[in-house]
């Protein structure tokens, strides 16, 4: 064999336009003479490269060291190269390598078949170098971004983590210096009794509400917590749907004040599958937004509920201001306001509550409005 076929003579700038990208390489090739051509070529233009004969010997090889890219041969004794890619590309270690393949087969099935393995491109024999050369370094770019996207990723998954657990950490011991101010403040107003005058008793009356605000706000921000980690009990049984409805809204009829309100409700039982006190909240939550973003003199709040196919749907629908519809997916994620329809402020934790805890049951929710249309928020559970 000629000897000036392992010296790499020096590539032109029109044949590498962009300065060369070097990394890890392994050459998987049984043939001697592509073999020594590959590695001294890749080599004299900064690549590491490690050589190795067949498949077996790749495999071993990946499980020392991870390349950033990989010449793989098709035709090889033993494992065949189809035979490798498939299992670079089902090990996680290896899945991301650009795996390139070394064929002179020029069939569109053998392609096909390739690219079945996970092959991301392929070098056609007797290989041409400067080809070899561009391919390689646009190989080693990408899984050198591909890394450091992973990298990013996993540091703002890590640092998201730590946000949660901060925040849960807190929110959790608030609870007992909070559960101290509203007992303080309960002794407050009935030690007073009478005594105190109409505008001192108005505001203790108006702060023991804030702390309760403040407690049902705490308790909704560990149970979204609870929810999200999969920790909360949640007992899945058959109810009669209207009758939890009814039951669910009866509390809340003070707070309609002069709006008004229909129930639609079917007048045979509608067994449903769901958790009684979960979709009791998830109701009582639906219900307060539409009582918050109605007039309290005309606004008008419609409960209905029936079956769809194989669910049970509870619909409330109300007069309101509406939400756009770019803001309609984003009302079920945590903090999320529609600021231009917020009339007291709001901590977004409602809706992200009744999303987890409808998830839970097996079941979805959703909303269709239209802005100066009114909403009309749902949710369903499985039917009995």
């Amino acid at each position: 064999m000629d000897s000036n076929l392992h010296r790499p003579p020096l590539l032109q700038a029109k044949d590498l336009s962009a300065p060369v990208a070097t990394g890890r390489v392994l050459v998987v090739e049984d043939d001697h003479v592509c073999r020594t051509l590959l590695s001294e070529w890749l080599s004299a233009y900064g690549h590491k490269v490690t050589a190795v004969t067949d498949g077996a010997a790749a495999l071993r090889s990946v499980d020392v060291e991870v390349p950033d890219v990989i010449l793989l041969d098709i035709m090889m004794p033993g494992l065949d190269g189809f035979a490798v890619c498939e299992r670079l590309k089902t090990n996680p270690r290896t899945a991301a390598v650009p795996v390139l393949l070394l064929t002179a087969l020029d069939e569109r099935q053998d392609r096909l078949r390739g690219i079945r393995a996970g092959a991301n491109d392929f070098l056609t024999k007797p290989v041409d170098m400067p080809d070899v050369l561009l391919r390689v370094r646009n190989a080693v770019r990408l899984n050198h971004l591909h890394r450091e996207v992973a990298e990013k990723f996993h540091s703002i998954c890590h640092e998201q983590h730590m946000r949660e657990s901060l925040l849960h950490m807190i929110v959790h011991d608030l609870r007992t210096p909070l559960a101290g101010l509203e007992g303080f403040l309960q002794l407050l107003q009935m030690s007073a009794g009478t005594k105190l005058e109409e505008r001192p008793a108005h505001y203790l009356t108006k702060a023991l509400e804030a702390s309760h605000k403040l407690a049902h706000q705490i308790d909704l921000l560990l149970d979204i917590h609870r929810l999200e980690q999969g920790k909360m009990s949640v007992n899945l049984a058959p109810y009669d749907l209207a009758q939890l409805v009814g039951n669910a809204v009866d509390p809340l009829r003070p707070l309609f004040g002069q709006r008004g309100l229909k129930l639609d409700l079917p007048t045979c039982s509608l067994m449903a599958v769901c958790d009684s006190s979960l979709l009791s909240r998830v109701l009582a939550n639906i219900v307060g937004n539409a009582i918050a973003f109605t007039s309290p003199t005309d606004g008008q709040i419609l409960i209905r509920v029936e079956q769809v196919a194989d669910r049970a749907r509870v619909e409330v629908a109300d007069n309101g201001p509406g939400i756009e519809p770019s803001h309609q997916e984003s009302i079920f994620e945590k903090f999320f306001q529609v600021e231009e329809h917020v009339r007291s402020r709001s901590s977004g934790l409602g809706l992200a509550f009744c999303k987890l805890a409808m998830d839970a049951q097996r079941g979805h929710i959703g909303v269709t409005s239209q802005p100066g249309a009114g909403s009309r928020f749902w949710f369903e559970v499985p039917v009995e």
